[in-house]
């Protein structure tokens, strides 16, 4: 998969480097997106299910993604804090 990401930042980053974003697009072929969806879409029924116990899910994880590149994009799931 080499999905790309691009966003605008809402304001500075926090203490830990993550950003805030107004706005994420994601450049990727049809395929590749509908596998970014899916993965969504699994990971919220995984965080219904384990509430709290959820910790996080890695799109990189995901076994029927194919070989990964350094140029494709990670998409982490956790819960709102």
């Amino acid at each position: 998969m080499t999905t790309k990401a691009f966003g605008r930042a809402k304001k500075k980053a926090s203490k830990d480097g993550l950003l805030e974003m107004s706005e994420i697009t994601f450049v990727g072929s049809p395929a590749d997106l509908r596998k970014i969806a899916a993965f969504i879409v699994k990971s919220a029924a995984e965080l219904e299910r384990h509430g709290k116990e959820f910790g996080h899910n890695h799109l990189r994880d995901e076994r029927d993604l194919g070989p990964w590149t350094d140029e494709g994009v990670d998409v982490i799931i956790t819960q709102a804090q």
